[in-house]
């Protein structure tokens, strides 16, 4: 008899601890917010359903570690909606928070639901673009859950916000006002699908403040290139192409790979060099743009000329074509060269030799006789590609300066045989051709100009009639083809 009632009464307490667990379950808290105030030291959390009058004691733990720890803070729910803030936390950290209440006579505890906190970090690119970073979010997928980052002026003006995924963990924002501030802050709203009332969580960041105007220094643009074109005699044209409308620039030039010195300033995308010699030297130009606050980027990458020049026999070489880019940006195939021979008009008689090298040797033997002194001019061609919001192909183009070769030979064996004497010369001079027949002579001045051309009958040819100075003397054979370049002297 006594051994039923014992039994008895264990049942009826079991079956009281049951539906005591149950009734605290079913009135379990929910934390509905959890806002980072003061830059992540505190946060406030707002707790609704829960039993009114109860004390909840607010738990947290680092988002990586699996104990949870009891915070001095505790909440007495006294109203539907209570919020109260928990302080004393790391800015650079983020937690996990819940609040439980433990029945003082049965020992069961009632659990809230889990939050963590989340924060961003702001690193400015220019005085008009920020980028955000924050680790990869990781919240409960059957969830509806939305993420998004919330902007505004700091005194509150313009608000709006931009839809992010889930993956997301950088998001730049490109459209500061060097002159105002600007606050942000992330907010993620999930909404439980399980059975039962539809319950909405909001977890916001802690707010940071953006300020373009302590940007020193903008960087340069990746997102341009600047190019440069040989016009009329000592004029360059650098044009500078940019995605962005920038609203001032500054232009910079070295020359024969010098310092880049400032040699401009204008609102136009384009500068105008009047003052070169590009038969004599090599270009270079940069570009700074300034923003609308004053501030100065970093110098852009350099985009060059082609300097061409001749100073081996026979041989031609010159300057790599080139364009300073972010390869994401501007992609670019390797640079093909084509050799021009041009009359002194400048019209082309011949192309010939694309290659990949900057140098390239040249033989006369199957030209014929030139009417002027033929000039030669390298012509090049990149293929290349701008990946940015939609794909561009084309190719660019730029020519070089144009040279004269006077030192090139039909028949290189003839070089050391033929011979001219005296020189200096003041009257006549007498040419020895080791027996192969000197035809068709061409007389050029230091200036490039063909002061004589003609037939020559003999091994001699008269200079007395030219003023006194240094010149070369091209010589041909029967069939109009080159034999030798000679540097004279008439005194």
């Amino acid at each position: 008899m006594r051994l039923h009632f014992i039994l008895k009464t264990a049942v009826i307490i079991s079956l009281f601890l049951s539906l005591t667990n149950t009734y605290a379950q079913s009135n379990a808290p929910f934390i509905s917010q959890l806002e980072g105030l003061n830059g992540g030291k505190e946060a406030k959390l707002t707790i609704t359903a829960g039993l009114l009058g109860a004390d909840y004691t607010v738990q947290y733990r680092l988002k990586n570690a699996t104990d949870w720890i009891d915070s001095p803070l505790k909440i007495r729910k006294n109203t539907n909606v209570t919020e109260d803030t928990l302080t004393g936390l790391e800015s650079d950290k983020n937690y996990c928070f819940r609040v439980l209440e433990k029945d003082s006579i049965t020992k069961a505890e009632t659990v809230s639901n889990e939050v963590c906190s989340v924060s961003l970090k702001s690193t400015l690119i220019s005085d008009t673009e920020v980028r955000l970073e924050w680790d990869k979010i990781e919240l409960d997928m059957t969830k509806d859950n939305r993420f998004s980052i919330v902007y505004m002026e700091e005194d509150g003006a313009n608000k709006n916000s931009a839809l992010l995924s889930l993956s997301d963990t950088v998001w730049n924002f490109e459209y500061l006002n060097c002159s105002k501030k600007y606050r942000f802050y992330m907010l993620i709203s999930s909404y439980s699908t399980e059975t039962g009332p539809r319950r909405l969580t909001e977890i916001k960041s802690p707010e940071i403040l953006v300020d373009p105007t302590v940007i020193e220094t903008l960087p340069a643009l990746k997102q341009s290139f600047g190019m440069v074109s040989i016009g009329e005699k000592n004029e360059i044209r650098y044009n500078v192409f940019s995605i962005f409308d920038l609203p001032q620039y500054e232009y910079y030039r070295s020359v024969n790979g010098g310092e880049m010195i400032k040699i401009g300033e204008s609102r136009l995308n384009q500068f105008n060099d009047m003052d070169v010699d590009t038969d004599k030297n090599h270009y270079c130009y940069a570009y700074r743009y300034i923003s609308e606050c004053g501030k100065k980027s970093e110098l852009s990458g350099k985009s060059c000329t082609m300097k061409l020049s001749s100073e081996t026999n026979g041989k031609l070489s010159w300057t790599p074509f080139a364009i300073e880019a972010d390869s994401t940006f501007l992609k670019k195939e390797k640079v093909e060269y084509t050799v021009e021979m041009l009359e002194e008009s400048g019209s082309v008689v011949a192309s010939w030799v694309s290659t990949h090298d900057t140098t390239t040797t040249i033989n006369l033997d199957s030209f014929p006789y030139f009417k002027t002194v033929p000039k030669f001019r390298v012509l090049a061609v990149m293929n290349s590609q701008i990946n940015y919001g939609q794909i561009m192909l084309f190719p660019f183009f730029s020519y070089s300066n144009t040279v004269s070769l006077y030192t090139i030979l039909g028949n290189e064996n003839l070089r050391d045989n033929l011979t001219v004497f005296p020189n200096p010369a003041e009257d006549k001079i007498q040419i020895n051709s080791s027996g192969v027949p000197v035809r068709f002579v061409e007389m050029i001045d230091m200036k490039g100009r063909l002061i004589h051309k003609g037939e020559i009958s003999g091994d001699t040819f008269d200079v007395s009639g030219y003023e006194k100075g240094k010149y070369i003397l091209r010589l041909y054979d029967t069939n109009r083809k080159i034999l030798s370049s000679k540097n004279i002297m008439k005194w």
